[in-house]
């Protein structure tokens, strides 16, 4: 209040009168908009129903369970990223533990497989 009534107070004192249109606007409409006390209680009445329903709602907040899938639930790397959490979550911590992928490759062809006569022969694969 006393800062409204120095700014108009020292505005005929040898001071340049030109003022741009925001000041204008703030020192005219939204000065005597908050300094009206009906406006006053309606700016209070609604930050503070938007403070309670902020408070609502953010005590309805809940941390993720999970991650989003970000691939479909088909995908061979989503695939593995569920077995790999689900079935081995154990295997998330163990930093010696490597998992390989690959692609392209089928089922290895075992025909003629006999590890008593050849113990190096697994055989082959298939690539398709």
């Amino acid at each position: 209040m006393i800062a409204l009534e120095n700014s108009t107070s020292n505005r005929g004192e040898g001071e340049d009168n030109t003022e741009d249109k925001i000041s204008k606007f703030f020192r005219t409409k939204v000065s005597s908009f908050i300094l009206s006390p009906n406006a006053r209680l309606i700016l209070a009445v609604i930050f503070l129903s938007w403070l309670i329903v902020a408070s609502i709602f953010s005590t309805k907040l809940k941390p993720t369970n999970a991650s989003d899938q970000f691939l479909p639930e088909d995908h061979p790397l989503q695939k593995s990223f569920t077995i790999l959490g689900e079935e081995f979550n154990f295997a998330e911590s163990d930093p010696a533990l490597e998992m390989f992928f690959t692609w392209g490759l089928g089922d290895v062809n075992r025909k003629g497989v006999n590890q008593l006569m050849n113990p190096d022969f697994f055989g082959t694969p298939v690539f398709f």
